[in-house]
């Protein structure tokens, strides 16, 4: 297993990425703009899932009445929109695009505090614990990435498989 900036990888990736660069140009290119399409579609998976309250189709757990009143909204991770507004996807080697929050994105609080969207994302994703008066209260995860990415991850597989089998003219 390796990683990279913190997202782990399995397999022996030095030896895949050995074997797909002996490939040649053109299908390099054919895989290069299939990664970016899905790149684009997950992103846009992504932001209809906080939208419909179901991301990769698992519904969010329902907010606590307390949260409702002090949102004055029943649904997650939309108060002001900078959630999706936030999640992207940007290009960080050859065949490879992050998609998610960025740490340079930052949020501000009703309260005024800041944080980066990539920890409040983190925050979301998993189940996280709050100091209150009353010891730590848990807040249970709102995940809105990861169900998007295991439900359209064989279609990916699929699409690039296509891509390396079929690929484009390069100059």
């Amino acid at each position: 297993m390796a990683s990279f900036n913190g997202c782990k990888r399995y397999g022996n990736f030095g030896q895949y990425r050995r074997r797909f660069f002996s490939l040649g140009p053109a299908m390099i290119a054919s895989c290069a703009m299939q990664v970016k399409k899905d790149a684009i579609y997950l992103v846009s998976e992504i932001k209809k899932g906080i939208e419909s309250q179901a991301p990769g189709g698992v519904p969010f757990i329902p907010l606590a009445d307390s949260t409702k009143k002090r949102k004055g909204s029943s649904k997650a991770l939309i108060d002001t929109q900078a959630m999706m507004g936030a999640v992207t996807h940007v290009p960080v080697r050859p065949i490879t695009e992050f998609i998610g929050l960025l740490r340079t994105q930052m949020h501000k609080a009703k309260d005024g505090k800041t944080m980066s969207m990539a920890n409040l994302g983190l925050i979301h994703e998993q189940p996280y614990y709050k100091a209150s008066g009353k010891g730590l209260k848990r807040i249970p995860a709102r995940s809105f990435i990861g169900p998007v990415a295991k439900k359209e991850m064989p279609g990916i597989i699929e699409r690039f498989k296509a891509a390396a089998a079929a690929p484009v003219n390069v100059p």
